[in-house]
């Protein structure tokens, strides 16, 4: 989702990576992070000159001297090469994840998704969920991602309960290396339901087997 709309924002001014998924998917990666303050950061991208900290150039890749975009280096020049900069979208791109309703999509953010989810369970596990959150997927990675979760979590759960967020060292495989784990364990054939007993006994026969 971030990927797409990051090709969005900065389509007026390089239409040519409009279907360069990757392209952008790499400029995401290497650019964006979350704000930890939104509004200071705004009016810090609003700045000219030096006193912008945020503004970055990113050169993208040309398929003959450069074949991965980067952030040029202060030094460098970017004569003749094809070149995005990144202000304010480098913070506001993945603000989107926190703030759904910003760009007209009227979903919670992930901090309401968690506490929605955890809300739905009994009351004595609250607490343990709430201090063993875990992140997951590539966007985990984005630096500042993590301290936005836990600063929004803690903000809506009850004062008395503690609130812990973890994130491993490569959060984009960590679901993957999981069912890794799951599928390497001995007991692990007998949770599988095949497709044949599927079809023929419909989804009652996964509650009853699993106990739902």
């Amino acid at each position: 989702m971030l990927t797409n709309y990051l090709k969005d924002v900065i389509s007026y001014r390089q239409l040519h990576v409009l279907d360069e998924t990757f392209v952008m998917n790499q400029c995401k990666e290497d650019c964006c992070f979350v704000s930890a303050d939104f509004y200071r950061d705004m009016r810090t991208a609003a700045l000219n000159g030096p006193e912008n900290t945020l503004s970055r150039d990113y050169i993208l890749p040309d398929y003959l001297d450069v074949r991965r975009g980067y952030i040029r280096q202060k030094e460098e020049s970017v004569q003749g090469k094809p070149v995005i900069r990144m202000n304010n979208e480098r913070f506001a791109v993945p603000e989107v994840l926190f703030s759904p309703a910003d760009i007209g999509i009227q979903q919670m953010g992930v901090a309401e998704c968690i506490m929605h989810a955890i809300g739905k369970l009994d009351q004595t596990c609250q607490p343990d969920l709430l201090a063993n959150i875990a992140l997951i997927g590539g966007n985990a990675c984005l630096p500042g991602f993590k301290r936005r979760v836990h600063t929004e979590v803690r903000t809506l759960a009850d004062c008395h309960m503690d609130v812990n967020v973890h994130c491993s060292s490569d959060p984009s495989s960590y679901a993957w290396q999981g069912a890794k784990v799951l599928a390497n364990s001995p007991e692990f054939a007998n949770k599988l339901i095949s497709r044949k007993e599927y079809l023929e006994k419909g989804s009652d026969f996964c509650n009853e087997k699993f106990n739902i």
